[in-house]
């Protein structure tokens, strides 16, 4: 049963990935539609939520911190949809230190990682976990690069 948990995860991930090179295509070719955008976002919300709640499914990481991950995950993509909702789409906001990409490396990275050397230990967490929190982390200073930047760009500053 913990097989298939690596495996989703793995597929999740290559999706991820396959997803964000349908985006670049689509930009490059100059085939961009709103809906378009709309179904991509979504559909990357429920890629981020399973293959993150995968790893708490197979016990490889502790739910609170898949929990976390996940919150501070799903407000990065917040902070985006909701600048770039007050400035009617006009403004694009993807900013900040790490964005969807970097996010599904790390943690790909990391699930690499733990199936090499499971016993591995960082700060006495496993390798999953280690990055689970720092991406976490990475996260909250992006939500507050974000938020920094929507309230210069409110403000005219």
């Amino acid at each position: 049963m913990i097989f298939h948990m690596y495996v989703l995860a793995f597929f999740a991930i290559f999706a991820s990935i396959f997803d964000a090179v349908d985006g670049y295509v689509a930009r490059k070719t100059g085939r961009v539609s709103r809906f378009g955008g709309f179904f991509d976002a979504t559909s990357d919300r429920i890629a981020d939520f399973l293959y993150i709640t995968a790893f708490g499914y197979a016990g490889i990481a502790a739910w609170k911190i898949v929990v976390f991950v996940l919150f501070t995950t799903m407000l990065v993509s917040y902070t985006r949809a909701r600048a770039e909702a007050a400035f009617l789409g006009k403004l694009k906001f993807n900013n900040g230190l790490l964005q969807r990409a970097g996010r599904i490396f790390l943690i790909g990275l990391s699930l690499l990682l733990f199936l090499v050397f499971p016993n591995i230990s960082i700060f006495g967490f496993n390798s999953v976990a280690a990055a689970f929190l720092l991406v976490s982390f990475l996260n909250v200073i992006t939500v507050i690069q974000r938020t920094i930047f929507t309230y210069k760009m409110a403000s005219g500053n």
